[in-house]
């Protein structure tokens, strides 16, 4: 699978057209803030799928194998479980 280059670039670019940005209104809560301000837009039953067949695409080609006695894993699990 071919994928192109990936950046973040349009974040920074979101970040740079808001308002409290460019006023200056800058602190060291300004990523907080940023994120309740964004716009939350509802994702559309093709969206969720081209999501689910990206992430399928990729599960398969990466071949790392998974250690069933990890210790990672097991917490991991334990976490989920509660």
């Amino acid at each position: 699978m071919l994928t192109g280059l990936r950046t973040n670039i349009p974040f920074f670019r979101e970040i740079q057209a808001d308002a409290a940005f460019r006023e200056g209104r800058l602190s060291t809560s300004f990523l907080e803030h940023f994120f309740k301000r964004r716009e939350k837009t509802e994702a559309t039953p093709e969206a969720e799928a081209a999501a689910a067949l990206v992430l399928a695409m990729e599960s398969r080609s990466t071949n790392v194998p998974v250690r069933e006695n990890s210790t990672w894993l097991s917490a991991g699990r334990q976490d989920l479980l509660r």
